[in-house]
């Protein structure tokens, strides 16, 4: 059973665990293993899957996933936002 944490919480606890360790840690429940279909763009999902390997994760859970998936977004919307200050003059300070 998945404890009752905080996401930051939970984020700062998942770092560095397998997917076994976080599930008899109770940090994350077999329903944060199902893969979120069609969440994101194939770059996104590759770099999720470098991530997840390179920290001893076996697949990224849901919960990554929806992590990864509101960085990429903010990372857009600031991309829009520089383009959109470009083409008015600069950006205000």
């Amino acid at each position: 059973m998945r404890q009752d944490l905080s996401d930051r919480q939970r984020y700062s606890q998942l770092e560095g665990l397998s997917t076994e360790e976080a599930l008899s840690e109770g940090l994350i429940d077999v329903d944060d293993l199902i893969p979120a279909e069609g969440s994101y763009s194939e770059p996104e999902e590759e770099e999720l899957r470098k991530y997840c390997e390179q920290n001893g994760l076996l697949f990224p859970t849901k919960y990554m996933r929806d992590k990864w998936k509101a960085k990429a977004e903010k990372a857009r919307q600031i991309q829009e936002w520089r383009a959109k200050y470009q083409e008015e003059g600069g950006i205000p300070y």
